[in-house]
């Protein structure tokens, strides 16, 4: 995940992102899998019924932890050397007029 991660922030990078573009670049694929657990666990209990509320939240936190927080945090911690002021950016606006 770290890689995948470094990747998403790279080619931000060189597309002329700032910051906060390169680190959703990096988080996009736990962006994509938080958004599809918040529309699914609504639906289980919807098919299910409400017998099935326990076993859908009790292994919520599991779910937040496993496929969501840890890929987030490797995902991260790929970005984190793409995250900053490059040399062109700075030279960029350092031969802007004022």
């Amino acid at each position: 995940m770290v890689p995948i991660g470094s990747l998403g922030a790279y080619l931000s990078r060189r597309a002329g992102g700032r910051n906060v573009d390169r680190l959703i670049a990096a988080l996009f694929i736990v962006v994509g899998k938080c958004a599809g657990y918040i529309l699914l666990v609504p639906f289980v209990l919807l098919v299910s019924g409400p017998s099935s509320f326990h076993a859908v939240y009790g292994g919520w936190a599991f779910i937040l932890v496993k496929y969501i927080f840890a890929p987030g945090l490797a995902l991260s911690l790929g970005a984190i050397p793409y995250l900053g002021e490059t040399k062109l950016s700075a030279s960029r606006s350092a031969s802007e007029p004022s």
